[in-house]
């Protein structure tokens, strides 16, 4: 069946003749306007409207039992019916050209005040005021990013002509960020290049010091020009940046980086914890990134007490809403670094996907220092805690990474070091300890006792069943046992299961005999949790 609009004939005539004509000019007037907002309430009502007493009209209009639908508990907000609502739009427009658009504009307006960037862009949007929009976007991206709402960001900006790009440079150093945030590196360069291409002399709409300052960082983020670039880029935007500007913590934590690729470890960590330092609420995005590279740092150089507390601190930051954001690999990365040191391989695993997960999606390619470098630390993580595949995968995506560098400071020499590490099997050699297993093997070698299945096991450290097979058959291969109870006793025999005591918690008889690890029932395990 065919939808009815509110705009078809025959319902536009049922709701004028048995509805509106019944009504007053005033209150007509009021259906009509109101319906340009697809919610709405009092103040916003007198607002978009440029008047007062809106709540009593709304009121009235309730009582009358006129479409209205109620949207909370407190009788505050309301939409009318969608037909009702269509039909009063196109009276609107025929009565009252381009007013709808003047309601939609100052509803936006009336958002923002009210610290709603997101409903703000998008009235804006709804106005068919490209520049509104932008000045908004431009305004407001930081904010919203720091909310973890830059998907949702990046909706709203693909709704604009690309022109506006020009007509607003601003809004160019925006989307730039926006893009490269959420995986797009083509988009990303190609927008940074529209912005050089551009001036702008008026005060930035997002708080920094300049049109200026604005390119300067975000061109030593993206490294068009390499690693020789992003420091004489970084140290610009630090010097052009003030105290207690917004866009300080980004601009300090850029040449932190920059610092790092470059080799200059000591001058790295001072900026990492001055970005951390002046971070502001709406610079937690930044400020979780910088302690997160912080804590990664103090882990290479073995100071584990500084690496656990940027780590955890770095964690609180991110929270709920920046789980998704890419700077959020640093974090995850460093968080499993403490904890594989302190033997928690569950969690060091559980954040090690946490880590990846953000590595495919968003990408991190518009940032390829930053891809190099965290595919570095991902994979010598894969490879400590045995996942050999996932560890050679990285280090093809380390050489992508600075494939796009045109300079690449210390990052080839890591890349390298990373591969012979990789050719060698050094990441594995701290598990070869006894019969010639890894530390991998290990890890299931240790569970095998247990009443627990493949699957199960696979389930405790968070590999695949088809993983877990696999390092079965090698562990019986070299302790020389055709099964999983010979496997354990001749571990035992070995003494690799020196505090392991062979029962499940809350269970005290021997393990299956069977070689698939089907002999017992499942336990009650938590899943992994990421605190």
């Amino acid at each position: 069946m065919r939808e009815i609009a509110g705009t078809n004939a025959a319902m536009a005539d049922y709701f004028s003749h048995e509805v509106l004509s019944l009504l007053s000019v005033d209150a007509v007037r009021f259906l009509m306007r109101t319906a340009a907002l697809d919610r709405f309430c009092g103040p916003l009502c007198d607002a978009a409207l440029r008047t007062s007493g809106s709540g009593a009209w709304i009121g009235e209009v309730a009582a009358l039992g006129l479409f209205v639908v109620p949207l909370d508990d407190r009788s505050e907000w309301f939409r009318y019916h969608r037909l009702f609502a269509e039909m009063l739009r196109g009276e609107l427009r025929r009565r009252e050209p381009g007013e709808d658009r003047r309601i939609l504009q100052e509803a936006a307006l009336w958002y923002e005040r009210k610290g709603l960037a997101e409903e703000a862009v998008r009235h804006a949007l709804d106005a068919s005021d490209a520049v509104l929009a932008a000045r908004l976007i431009a305004t407001h991206t930081q904010e919203l990013n720091s909310r973890g709402r830059l998907g949702q960001l990046r909706l709203l900006l693909e709704r604009l002509d690309q022109h506006i790009l020009e007509r607003y440079p601003p809004l160019a150093v925006m989307a730039a960020w926006v893009w490269a945030l959420t995986g797009d590196a083509l988009q990303a360069r190609w927008v940074l290049r529209l912005a050089e291409g551009g001036t702008f002399d008026g005060p930035m709409p997002d708080g920094s010091a300049s049109f200026e300052s604005g390119i300067f960082i975000i061109r030593a983020a993206l490294a068009p020009h390499g690693v020789d670039g992003m420091l004489p880029d970084a140290r610009r935007a630090v010097a052009l940046e003030p105290q207690g500007s917004p866009w300080r913590t980004l601009a300090r934590l850029l040449e932190g980086a920059a610092h790092l690729v470059a080799g200059s470890t000591p001058e790295a960590n001072e900026a990492f914890e001055d970005a951390a330092r002046v971070a502001g609420a709406k610079q937690r995005p930044g400020a979780s990134f910088a302690l997160g590279m912080r804590a990664l740092s103090a882990a290479a150089d073995g100071d584990w007490p500084t690496a656990a507390t940027c780590a955890h601190e770095a964690q609180r930051l991110v929270g709920d809403s920046l789980s998704g954001s890419m700077g959020s690999i640093a974090v995850f990365a460093a968080d499993a670094q403490v904890s594989a040191h302190r033997g928690n391989t569950r969690r060091a695993i559980y954040q090690l996907r946490e880590a990846e997960r953000l590595y495919r999606d968003p990408s991190p390619d518009a940032f390829p220092w930053l891809a190099v470098d965290m595919a570095i630390v991902l994979g010598r993580l894969q490879l400590a805690l045995g996942d050999v595949a996932a560890a050679e995968n990285k280090l093809g995506e380390a050489r992508r990474g600075l494939a796009l560098l045109p300079t690449q400071g210390v990052l080839r020499g890591q890349v390298e070091a990373f591969a012979a590490q990789l050719e060698t099997g050094a990441g594995n050699r701290e598990g070869e300890v006894e019969a010639g297993l890894t530390a991998a093997e290990l890890r299931v070698l240790r569970l095998l006792p247990t009443h627990y299945t493949l699957g199960e096991i696979g389930d405790e450290l968070v590999v695949s069943r088809n993983t877990i097979k696999s390092q079965v058959a090698a562990i019986y291969r070299k302790l020389d046992a055709a099964n999983r109870a010979e496997a354990v006793r001749r571990a035992q025999e070995a003494g690799l299961l020196r505090g392991h005591d062979g029962r499940n918690p809350g269970a005290g008889s021997s393990p299956g005999t069977d070689g698939n690890g089907s002999g017992g029932g499942p336990s009650p395990r938590m899943p992994p949790q990421p605190g």
